[in-house]
């Protein structure tokens, strides 16, 4: 019983400090909003883990989500482009360019065999966006997850704007 009561303490502090760490990581001021007309983000995933120094053989699930933050315009987003760890293209993932309204999102969802990673275990997405109006930056964001007998590991990746077209 005592083992069961520190289990579920450790839980709980483990579930709290899971939630604050959402609540703070994403904690912008006003003072950081930039309007812009398009970016190109680079967005590291990590599709394989692992284990005892070897790739562990359990499916990880990536779900790839792109979030028009901007009230009023939409975005289009042009292309995205998995890359694997040695920087060769192995998937292009949009077929055509995708049209996001005022506070819309679009989510993929990828079976770890669909991410090669090539000799690594971290791949990355190349997202290109644009707007015919300044609007606030969209949030990319990489969901990595994992489930085994009645537990649920997730790990979320933030995109890095390694360009803007702020014209």
């Amino acid at each position: 019983m005592k083992l069961i009561r520190k289990v579920n303490v450790i839980k709980s502090v483990m579930a709290i400090l899971f939630i604050l760490t959402i609540l703070f990581a994403n904690n912008v001021s006003y003072a950081d909003i930039r309007l812009t007309k398009g970016q190109t983000v680079y967005l590291s995933l990590y599709p394989k883990i692992e284990r005892a120094g070897k790739m562990a053989p359990n499916f990880l699930i990536t779900i790839l989500t792109i979030r028009n933050t901007d009230l009023r315009y939409p975005i289009t987003v042009n292309s995205i482009n998995y890359h694997d760890s040695n920087g060769a293209l192995k998937k292009q993932v949009l077929k055509e360019p995708v049209i996001l309204n005022p506070i819309s999102s679009k989510s993929m969802r990828f079976e770890e065999k669909e991410l090669d990673t090539g000799s690594g275990m971290a791949g990355c997405f190349i997202i290109l966006w644009e707007s015919r109006k300044k609007v606030s930056e969209p949030i990319v964001e990489g969901i990595i997850g994992k489930s085994g007998t009645g537990w649920v590991t997730i790990l979320v990746f933030y995109g890095r704007v390694i360009k803007d077209d702020n014209r």
